[in-house]
């Protein structure tokens, strides 16, 4: 699986925040997960093996005991460095009633830790389709029609919860955040660059340098001067190529999530006929 990628993303059966590991592989259509902490594995979100059910602060504590000695941690110092609680026992205060447990771990450098090395220089073509090679752009199809933003906005559920200390917003937030989005899929058509460029200007951002296409995370950029046109610019940069790629995706979600700003589901529509086919049927056995 060469294009793999892996990402994190909530567990659902115990509720910790980025536990469970998601390899994806869209040109093999394989997507496989396991939480790190139950054990839930999963294959398409067909259940493999069921998630183990804690039903005491003992069986916690030896679950992320375990976690904690894959990542050559001691147990005390990885609970205290990745979870919001902060304790063995808080964690498993939440996770026995039931409630998210929240934790700092990256999910956007987990989404590029395959697939972006470094800085990404502007210039040099690229064969259509070709994988990025980090160094230079590559074709692609002609960009999607994605809605106006005004509409886009209509997506959403209003502007962003403001914060208890608002920090100042910076214009050059939205740019980064829309080459992130850019990067999210491991390659970046010209067009994609064409309507950064575009939603820069519309949206008072800066125009993006060279040495700004890399990989950004939302605690790296701060925070734009209008999260929600931002967010909304960076489903239209998702959507520019004609596929709803679940790296973009996830990164729009770890913003958003930064942000404080509302997301429908799903983020991406379905774009090429193939997609929109196969959200039709899943729509038919969801019923």
């Amino acid at each position: 699986m060469s294009g793999a990628i892996q990402v994190l993303s909530d567990c659902p059966h115990c509720r910790v925040e980025s536990a469970l590991v998601e390899v994806i592989d869209n040109r093999a259509r394989v997507h496989l997960a396991r939480c790190r902490l139950c054990g839930l594995e999963l294959s398409e979100g067909a259940e493999l093996r069921a998630g183990d059910r804690f039903t005491s602060h003992d069986d916690v504590r030896a679950a992320l005991a375990i976690w904690a000695g894959d990542e050559g941690e001691e147990l005390a110092v990885f609970v205290a460095a990745n979870f919001a609680a902060g304790t063995v026992d808080g964690v498993s205060e939440a996770l026995l009633a039931g409630r998210p447990v929240g934790t700092s771990f990256d999910v956007v450098a987990w989404l590029f830790k395959n697939r972006v090395a470094g800085a990404v220089a502007l210039g040099a073509p690229m064969r259509e389709s070709a994988p990025v090679d980090f160094r230079s752009g590559d074709g692609g199809g002609p960009p999607v029609t994605p809605t106006e933003s005004g509409s886009l906005r209509h997506e959403f559920a209003g502007p962003a919860a403001p914060a208890l200390a608002p920090p100042e917003r910076d214009p050059r937030a939205t740019t980064l955040a829309l080459i992130a989005t850019a990067l999210a899929d491991g390659r970046v058509a010209p067009e994609e660059r064409a309507l950064v460029d575009k939603l820069c200007a519309s949206l008072g951002a800066p125009l993006p340098q060279p040495e700004d296409w890399r990989a950004w995370r939302p605690n790296e950029v701060g925070l734009p001067p209008d999260p929600v046109a931002t967010v909304a610019g960076m489903v239209r940069v998702a959507l520019a190529d004609h596929i709803a790629d679940l790296g973009e995706e996830r990164v729009i979600r770890e913003f958003a999530r930064s942000w404080r700003v509302p997301l429908p589901d799903p983020v991406l529509p379905p774009v090429t006929v193939p997609q929109k086919v196969a959200a039709a049927w899943l729509g038919l056995f969801s019923r």
